[in-house]
């Protein structure tokens, strides 16, 4: 079963949940989203993770004992397989390994599906509807740092998008009779808008080491620039048509007007990882202190073109460390 008062979306805890309802013969989610929650589960829980055990290698000292341990639980697996439920098993077979969906798999606001996965575990509140108003004014502070004009209207897209479909009608009027009773432009004190904080320190943007020589080269041609915006576009970082003189400006300690901030393609944290390979991996950057997630949230907006907010940043999750390697490898070419 699910924790209904874990208001965070981890794809485990709604697994759980999910695979209970199925087994119990109540309403399931549509084959297609349990099979969209199956997708995400193993590219955000299996990629850049270890087996818990690999098919054994014929050249092992060991091979003999290791395949009886392998054949015992590739049974294991094949029993429980069901074609017909995409909830039979904590356990996924793929490239001669097997993975275990035992292990906590939160998602964030930067994930592509974050719609989907709020929509599934608000579904299962249709047993707990007096939670319903907790969820949201969780979700409210947390991932729409209490934007309500924005939030509502993100919550009344999704109440026509899943409705029927996803969403029974006592989830769904409890969900519209909660947007109905928040004041337009007004929230309750408890979760009253935070006040972006300001830059304190003497850095608008970052700033590049002025004792680092190559650095100090690398800026004075205005190719390098390009090939780096090329490899961060051709990436999937950066938005493509993005100018050589706008990721330039990034290290200009020079104040970056809001049409003109950068849009960051990736999730949330891979950007944390393309500005920590600046300033904690390779010390590129002069220090900016406590400034740090404010001075990126003052030069990138999201891929809809929307403000990121520090917290944002300092919380996000997401562990593909496939993706970390691909960017530190374009970012590396140039630097290192």
């Amino acid at each position: 079963m699910s924790d209904l008062q874990n208001y965070n979306i981890d794809l485990l805890d709604i697994w759980r949940f999910e695979k209970w309802a199925f087994n119990d013969k109540r309403t399931s989610l549509p084959k297609q989203v349990a099979n969209e929650l199956l997708e995400e589960m193993i590219s955000t829980n299996i990629l850049g993770t270890t087996p818990f055990i690999r098919k054994p290698d014929e050249s092992h000292f060991d091979y003999k004992s290791q395949k009886v341990y392998w054949d015992q639980k590739f049974s294991e697996f094949r029993a429980d397989f069901n074609n017909d439920n995409p909830f039979y098993g904590d356990i996924i077979y793929t490239s001669g390994a097997m993975y275990s969906f035992l292990e906590s798999c939160p998602v964030g606001i930067e994930n592509e599906e974050f719609d989907l996965f709020f929509t599934i575990k608000l579904r299962q509140y249709h047993s707990k509807l007096l939670l319903i108003s907790s969820y949201l004014e969780f979700h409210l502070e947390n991932n729409f740092s209490n934007d309500l004009a924005e939030f509502k209207k993100w919550l009344s897209i999704l109440m026509r998008q899943y409705s029927g479909s996803i969403l029974n009608r006592q989830v769904v009027e409890t969900t519209n009779d909660w947007i109905a009773l928040k004041e337009v432009g007004k929230t309750p004190r408890a979760t009253r808008k935070r006040i972006p904080r300001t830059i304190n320190g003497k850095y608008d943007t970052f700033l590049f080491d002025s004792n680092n020589e190559k650095l100090r080269l690398f800026t004075l041609e205005l190719n390098n620039w390009s090939e780096l915006v090329q490899g961060l576009v051709k990436g999937g970082f950066i938005i493509q048509g993005t100018k050589s003189g706008t990721l330039k400006s990034l290290f200009s300690n020079k104040e970056i007007i809001r049409p003109n901030r950068m849009v960051w393609m990736g999730s949330l944290k891979e950007l944390c990882w393309f500005i920590k390979y600046f300033t904690e991996d390779k010390g590129l950057v002069e220090d900016p202190g406590n400034d740090l997630w404010v001075i990126t949230v003052n030069s990138f907006v999201n891929k809809k073109g929307e403000d990121i907010h520090p917290d944002q940043l300092r919380g996000a999750r997401g562990e593909n460390m496939l993706r970390k390697a691909q960017l530190e490898k374009i970012l590396d070419n140039m630097f290192d």
